[in-house]
């Protein structure tokens, strides 16, 4: 029987990278001032996307549990990022709504996103970050529903 390899194990190796791209993030906007986290990031971006999505909408967008989507809007109101409302049609709803900062804080965010994915992808073709995307992508997908 041959012997496990955690080193050439696809999650192990996703999961490093994944570590990767966000320390180096850290990094990168604490450097320019910035007190956002990756996880932060990511909602920020879903929201420029479509600002005054559902709380559960956005926690459908992201790859985190409702407690820890909860506390990171939490952080981002704390910040003056977001602000909750209550839909107007279901009280039971609360909304989340980009403020002016959270909009503007596009403009130095996005570059650290360029910037990271740059980095990353040195040495590799258009054609390989294409195909390392669709078989990441078909990974969760295939571990989504592996039921």
């Amino acid at each position: 029987m041959e012997v496990f390899d955690i080193d050439e194990s696809m999650g192990f190796i996703v999961r490093k990278t994944s570590l990767s791209f966000q320390n180096w993030f850290k990094r990168t906007a604490k450097s320019k001032g910035l007190d956002i986290t990756p996880e932060q990031w990511g909602a920020l971006c879903k929201l420029w996307e479509k600002d005054g999505i559902s709380q559960r909408e956005l926690n459908e967008k992201l790859p985190q549990g409702i407690a820890n989507t909860s506390r990171m809007i939490d952080s981002l109101e704390k910040r003056q990022l977001v602000i909750r409302k209550t839909d107007p049609n279901d009280r039971r709803i609360f909304r989340i709504y980009l403020t002016r900062k959270g909009r503007a804080i596009r403009e130095k965010l996005v570059p650290i996103g360029e910037l990271g994915n740059e980095i990353a992808t040195r040495g590799c073709s258009k054609r390989e970050i294409e195909t390392i995307k669709k078989l990441l992508n078909q990974f969760c997908v295939n571990l989504n529903h592996s039921d």
